[in-house]
């Protein structure tokens, strides 16, 4: 009896991590507006919580290690966002505020790898901050234009 409970067990965690991986495999669908919304005011935020790391940067604020550790973390938020607005298709009428919203995020992204890897330049954090604050602007004004 107890072998046939060992035999079970790993079959049990089989189905259990098959149906959780399951969707993931399948695809993601389409991008409703919604879903486009979301991803675009993702990059606004990773935008705009970059202008803030820029800023305590630019004034001396905040220590090399946090700058390049929130950078990093930005970085990849803004990139997921981008990846999933570029790589996963918008339904009808969505396309090009898709395309526009991953151009902001690389944009975005970029900005903050510039950060990343000059985490004490007051220069260098004050041109992101500006930029940062631009395109975090731009990603709010077309997220709500949806």
């Amino acid at each position: 009896m107890q072998t046939r409970e060992k035999l079970r067990l790993p079959r049990v965690l089989a189905v259990v991590v098959a149906s959780a991986v399951a969707p993931a495999l399948a695809g993601c669908g389409t991008l409703d507006r919604d879903a486009v919304q979301t991803e675009i005011q993702n990059v606004a935020s990773a935008a705009a919580e970059g202008s803030l790391v820029a800023q305590g940067v630019e004034q001396d604020r905040t220590f090399r290690s946090f700058s390049v550790t929130r950078t990093a973390e930005l970085h990849k938020e803004a990139m997921n966002a981008s990846a999933s607005l570029r790589e996963t298709p918008a339904e009808a009428g969505l396309g090009a505020s898709a395309r526009q919203g991953a151009d902001l995020g690389d944009r975005v992204a970029g900005l903050l790898e510039r950060l990343h890897l000059r985490p004490t330049d007051h220069a260098v954090a004050h041109a992101v901050r500006l930029d940062l604050d631009h395109l975090a602007k731009q990603a709010r004004d077309q997220a709500d234009q949806l």
